[in-house]
This record gives C-alpha cells, sequence and structure tokens, in this order.
C-alpha cells in the first residue's frame, strides 16, 4: 500500500466516479479542498481516503490480498491508536462483508441511505414555497459569527476554517433579529458534487424553514453546474421526508462504521 503524493490525487478518479456511493467528502480530497491522505494498491484499483478529522472512504475492488493486509495493519496500527474521531464508509457490500467479517463486533454499524437527486421533482414542487415571506441569504463571515450550530468550529472541523469554507463552500441561510433560524451549507464540496448539511433552531422547527433554506441551496447548485447530494441514517425520517419534498428519490442503503 502506497501513498499518493497531492498531484496524484486524481489518477484515482476513475475508480471513484464508476460507483454511485462514492462520498462527496472523497472528491473533496481527491480536489485539494480540504486537508487529507490516500492509500493506494500499486495497480490503482483500490484504496482508502482519510480526511484530516478522522473520516474514511474505502474504494476499489477487492481481490488485492496485500493491499488488504496493508490496509487492516494501516487501520489497527495508525487509525485505532489515535483518540480522534474514526467514522468508515465503504464502497461496496463486499467490503462491508470483509469489514466485519475482520473486525468482528469492534465497530458499531450505522445504516444509511444515499439519495439521488432529480431535478423535474425538485423544479415541480418548489412552487409550493410561493408564499413564504421569510428572507433568505447568502451564508457570509458574519453570518457564522451568529450561527449556534454551523459555528466558526464546525468549519474547522470540515473544512479546515471558516475562510477555507468561505473561499470553495457555501451556504444559505434565515436570520430573525440576531440569530441565524434556519440554515443550509456544504459541508463537503468536490468533483461537481456538494454534500448537504441542514440546521433550524428549535423554536422554528415545523415552519418549512430548512426546506426553504436548501431549495436556495439547490437553485445555486444548478446554477452553477452542481450536483447536490443528501445522505441520512436510515432512521432519520424527518430528513428522508425532507428530501422527496426536495426532489431527492432512488435511495442507495449503506452502511458506515463508527469506533
Amino acid at each position: 500500500m502506497k501513498k499518493l503524493a497531492l498531484v496524484e490525487y486524481h489518477t484515482i478518479l476513475p475508480v471513484l466516479e464508476e460507483n454511485k456511493r462514492t462520498s462527496t467528502f472523497a472528491y473533496a480530497v481527491c480536489d485539494g479542498m480540504i486537508d487529507g491522505e490516500i492509500f493506494v494498491n500499486e495497480r490503482l484499483t483500490a484504496g482508502i481516503i482519510a480526511t484530516a478529522n478522522g473520516i474514511y472512504y474505502l474504494f476499489g475492488d477487492t481481490y488485492d490480498q496485500e493491499f488488504q493486509r496493508a490496509l487492516f495493519s494501516y487501520i489497527k496500527n495508525d487509525v485505532l491508536t489515535q483518540e480522534k474521531r474514526f467514522t468508515l464508509f465503504v464502497s461496496s457490500i463486499e467490503w462491508e462483508k470483509i469489514i466485519e467479517n475482520y473486525f468482528n463486533d469492534s465497530f458499531r454499524k450505522i445504516p444509511r441511505k444515499k439519495f439521488l437527486f432529480q431535478r423535474d421533482i425538485f423544479e415541480d414542487r418548489k412552487r409550493e414555497l410561493d408564499n413564504f415571506i421569510y428572507t433568505v441569504m447568502r451564508i457570509e463571515q458574519n453570518i457564522i459569527e451568529k450561527s449556534t450550530e454551523f459555528t466558526e468550529q464546525y468549519y474547522k472541523e470540515y473544512w479546515g476554517s471558516k475562510e477555507a469554507f468561505l473561499k470553495h463552500g457555501f451556504g444559505f441561510c434565515i436570520v430573525q433579529g440576531q440569530k441565524v433560524v434556519a440554515e443550509c451549507v456544504s459541508i463537503f464540496r468536490g468533483n461537481g458534487f456538494a454534500e448537504i448539511d441542514i440546521a433550524t433552531h428549535p423554536d422554528y422547527q415545523g415552519k418549512g424553514l430548512a426546506r426553504l433554506v436548501a431549495t436556495y441551496f439547490i437553485e445555486h447548485c444548478i446554477q452553477n453546474d452542481i450536483t447536490p447530494c443528501w445522505d441520512c441514517n436510515m432512521d432519520n425520517i424527518p430528513s428522508q421526508r425532507l428530501a422527496s419534498k426536495l426532489g431527492f428519490d432512488h435511495p442507495v442503503e449503506y452502511v458506515l462504521y463508527v469506533r
């Protein structure tokens, strides 16, 4: 298993792009949007992508036994010995079986759904928001300072800094008084994809504000040839309902692993 140099990250894009389960953060690392490392086998047919904050994506074929041995050694000796976060996404059911067989009950499985964006459904359903009177704004630096959910610490965790987010990411929000009451941001962005993250202040939930800010987010994606992405836990029914209203359909089920 070898570590790729930054200038080599693009070489694994063909393998990532042929799989619909590829996580947006994997593309974000490849594009240099966020810090991370990539380890691959000699033939570039399998590898693992690691973000600086402890999120991993295992991808490619499962035939290379030498790669698997090096991979398991890396996870046991270099990853799990650290006290930081460990969240592992994998690209296939085959990799799920291999991980579960090798690590037994070491990890907790979290069932997830990944949805595909259907623009025609989105365009048809967004008319339902025509009577909303809230003002939606682009998230700028002064907005981040008012947020209680997507704070400066949040952007440091996922983007490295709020400056990196403001330069490469985007988001939209609703402000009431001096309080951000709803916001939708790109938690990750790369290779023409943007992963959605949404938060609504408890006092303003149930008013459709999450749908409204997400609509602005998606319209921005469409205008800039970006594909919006929606993933959520299997038991998060409100998130799945909102996804449906925004034109996300045809869910693909998968699991992720946490320590």
